[in-house]
């Protein structure tokens, strides 16, 4: 018999590439793995927002930035430093005042107008009594308070004290107040008692207020120069003793 060829097959490695239950596995995971990059695309769409964000408020100016950064508070915060900011007196048409009061509405019923009057026997020289009311019959609303606050620690109002000292200042006294109220229809300041004792507090400031420098002008001087022998001090001091009275007139 002739000999038999024996052929030597070297087959090729086929690789493992999964059956029908790691197909499975590997689609779950990657059905799981969606969500996951899509929440990276959404973050790096933010954080390229927010970086145009930032990159266009540091193009602003200083004083732009302090704008936008105001802008963010409450409106109850911006009102209270509107009205913080009104100070001082201000001679005030009535009829123009209770005009403009009379078309807000009642803050208490929102169904009446606010009407404005004036207690003429409660009023304390020049601080006048007024009153705010609902023009709804059987709204309550009522609201009261003098057009004057009062000194701190005193019983005096403001008004009443300036007004004085003002007087003073011009030369004048209470009948020149008198006149002045007339004039400018306005109610009678107070009575010549009243006006005394202002007189009077208002004197006993100043005395306290010109002993206080002239004190503090003693030890000032006393830094600077040194005391005599007899532990007194030499210098000059200058002062203008003329003083302005009523009828008096000065040729200077």
């Amino acid at each position: 018999m002739p000999p038999t060829k024996t052929h030597s097959r070297k087959g090729n490695k086929r690789k493992f590439t999964g059956n029908q239950y790691t197909k499975r596995k590997t689609s779950a995971s990657a059905d799981a793995s969606v969500p996951e990059d899509k929440n990276t695309e959404l973050s790096d769409d933010e954080e390229h927002v927010e970086g145009e964000k930032f990159e266009s408020f540091n193009s602003l100016s200083a004083s732009q930035r302090k704008l936008d950064t105001k802008s963010d508070d409450s409106s109850d915060e911006s009102d209270g430093m509107k009205y913080a900011d009104l100070q001082g007196f201000r001679i005030v048409d009535m009829s123009v005042l209770a005009t403009v009061l009379a078309s807000l509405r009642c803050p208490s019923c929102t169904k009446g107008n606010v009407c404005l009057e004036e207690d003429e026997e409660s009023k304390m020289g020049l601080a006048s009594l007024l009153i705010l009311k609902c023009t709804a019959a059987k709204c309550s609303y009522h609201h009261s308070f003098y057009t004057s606050s009062k000194i701190e620690n005193k019983q005096a109002f403001e008004v009443n004290r300036r007004a004085v000292l003002a007087m003073r200042n011009i030369g004048v006294g209470h009948q020149g107040l008198v006149k002045f109220t007339c004039v400018m229809n306005m109610l009678p300041p107070m009575n010549e008692n009243s006006y005394r004792d202002h007189v009077q507090a208002l004197r006993n400031a100043a005395e306290a207020v010109a002993k206080a420098s002239m004190t503090k002008a003693a030890g000032e001087v006393k830094e600077f120069y040194e005391p005599a022998e007899d532990g007194l001090y030499d210098i000059a001091v200058s002062g203008d003793g003329t003083w302005r009275k009523r009828g008096f007139s000065s040729s200077e």
